[in-house]
């Protein structure tokens, strides 16, 4: 079986352990990290990014659909007349939670492409939370969903990108952004417009899967994969995270090593 978690990304073809760890392990196979990059599944979204100011808000998101079996991303930026960008998630993850994170990658795929910095708007605070750490580099990855954050670690470069949690559809009414500025109702229209565009997302996705019975199957086919690509990816982890040898080669900072 071949699974796709970084097929999300590029529609490369790699072995199950690649996957989980979003990162070619084989010695022979060894290639820079960079070509995990798939900037022409998003040129749209790095001709958006190259035309605002640096540091503007984009807003992403994503949604699953059809029982977890159809996912897809969207992201919008701030601006007069922007459009909204969004596409299906690849790979077996169809989850709200990965397209979330795919929607992250989308977007920083962009900024790094354009080279402009930005600050993204989320409504998944537990995404937030992982990418937080990853901005604030963190000398330990998040653990859940490693293989995600290792990508989105090679993304960031020498770019200074900030991220912020938004309700999503109107939750908390008291609700108030963490910087003094912020406007609460900007931010959620903002949120609104990457919700919106996620849906059409997971649409174009669901497009593949309107016979039922086939849809079903699917996704029971992709419920089971994702609980073994999990406990692949937990014990990868497991494994980098105590072989310091590993542990150089991905460039983690050991403890002792700490900047």
């Amino acid at each position: 079986m071949r699974g796709n978690v970084a097929g999300a990304f590029d529609n490369s073809s790699r072995t199950i352990l690649e996957d989980a760890l979003a990162v070619p392990l084989v010695p022979k196979r060894v290639r820079p990290l960079a070509h995990a990059v798939n900037v022409e599944s998003c040129q749209a979204l790095v001709n958006t990014l190259a035309a605002i100011a640096e540091g503007e808000y984009v807003a992403s998101d994503g949604s699953s659909t059809n029982g977890g079996a159809t996912a897809g991303w969207g992201a919008y930026a701030e601006g007069r007349d922007m459009p909204l960008h969004h596409g299906p998630c690849g790979g077996l993850d169809q989850s709200s939670w990965f397209a979330e994170c795919v929607a992250v990658v989308k977007v920083l795929t962009a900024a790094q492409a354009a080279q402009r910095s930005v600050t993204l708007l989320i409504d998944n605070s537990t995404v937030l939370k992982s990418l937080r750490d990853v901005l604030d580099r963190k000398p330990r990855l998040p653990r859940y969903g490693f293989g995600v954050w290792l990508h989105v670690r090679s993304l960031i470069g020498s770019l200074s990108h900030k991220a912020f949690w938004v309700p999503s559809h109107g939750k908390k009414l008291k609700w108030r952004p963490e910087v003094f500025d912020g406007d609460p109702i900007q931010w959620r229209a903002l949120n609104g417009k990457a919700d919106t565009a996620a849906a059409n997302g997971a649409a174009t996705n669901a497009d593949h899967f309107k016979d039922q019975e086939r849809a079903d199957t699917m996704y029971r086919a992709r419920a089971w994969a994702v609980k073994a690509l999990n406990s692949l990816t937990n014990s990868a982890t497991e494994y980098i995270t105590n072989d310091a040898a590993l542990s150089l080669r991905f460039g983690w900072a050991l403890p002792e090593q700490r900047l």
